[in-house]
């Protein structure tokens, strides 16, 4: 069962204001195979926004959010942002602002196992220790418990300050492109990672908050009507992920790894540190809209 209410509120203030001020509540209880019993989580936030029209060029935007998570203590989240019309063509944006984002059901309760796809497990955070690894590794479940699995424990929530740079570009009513600029700094990164292998090598997953972290690069966009039927649309992304500790070790010169070919112990470069898991250096994206008018 999931129940959800909001609302919000948009009102014309005076001196070129515009505020937006709401607030909601999420309700879910869960009873499924793929948790071991029933689940519940209650979630409360409230809500504000104004925007402020400076100038006929220039606009301010402020806001401030709130969130109470049953099963976490509660955040505020504060965002500032302003626009500049330089021309016709061309607009420029900054802002500056915190996130915060409590772990879902899956992160903190799944217990999964996927047969279908060779047999791979995925433990939340809260159902799984070493200690049950352990016991399963001796059962024959088991075969291999990574370092990982070591560092089991329940999830924090993510909490992150980022900033963000950014400029359009209109060449003409049909075509448009966009440059985004970023840099995020988390603490508490939720990551996915293998603790151990079964039986017959499936993996087994479950869910890390890394300490600190980071997220840095730039987005290029670009959107191009054809017609009034079709639209295409494209963009790449470069992107920089780093454990922040993992890095300063690398720095520090006390990482050490084993050549697998070889068998050479050297020591880990900055060069040879590829950031964070599942994280793509390189995206593309292309996509094509037809709209039947």
């Amino acid at each position: 069962n999931s129940y959800r209410a909001e609302n919000q509120t948009d009102i014309n203030l005076p001196a070129k204001n515009f505020l937006s001020i709401g607030g909601g509540l999420v309700a879910e209880k869960l009873n499924t195979t793929r948790y071991a019993g029933k689940r519940s989580n209650e979630i409360l936030y409230f809500f504000l926004q104004d925007e402020w029209r400076a100038s006929e060029n220039l606009t301010f935007i402020g806001g401030l959010r709130y969130d109470d998570n049953s099963a976490y203590q509660s955040r505020w989240s504060p965002k500032l942002a302003a626009r500049y019309k330089i021309n016709e063509k061309l607009r420029v944006n900054a802002s500056y602002g915190a996130g915060f984002k409590a772990p879902d059901f899956r992160q903190m309760f799944l217990n999964f196992m996927n047969t279908a796809a060779g047999g791979y497990t995925v433990y939340g955070a809260n159902e799984i220790t070493i200690e049950e690894l352990e016991q399963q590794k001796q059962q024959g479940i088991i075969s291999e418990i990574l370092p990982r699995a070591y560092q089991l424990a329940l999830l924090n929530p993510e909490t992150s300050k980022g900033l963000n740079l950014g400029a359009q570009y209109d060449v003409n009513d049909k075509l448009n492109f966009n440059l985004n600029l970023f840099r995020n700094d988390i603490d508490n990164l939720i990551q996915v990672d293998i603790i151990a292998y079964r039986n017959n090598t499936a993996p087994v997953y479950s869910y890390f908050n890394v300490k600190r972290a980071f997220t840095q690069g730039f987005e290029f966009n670009s959107n191009y009507r054809i017609s009034q039927q079709f639209q295409l649309q494209g963009g790449y992304q470069y992107l920089r992920t780093a454990d922040k500790e993992e890095l300063e070790k690398i720095k520090d010169g006390t990482v050490y790894t084993r050549d697998p070919v070889t068998n050479e112990v050297y020591r880990v470069d900055k060069s040879d540190y590829a950031g964070l898991p599942n994280r793509s250096a390189h995206m593309v994206n292309g996509k094509l809209f037809y709209d039947n008018v």
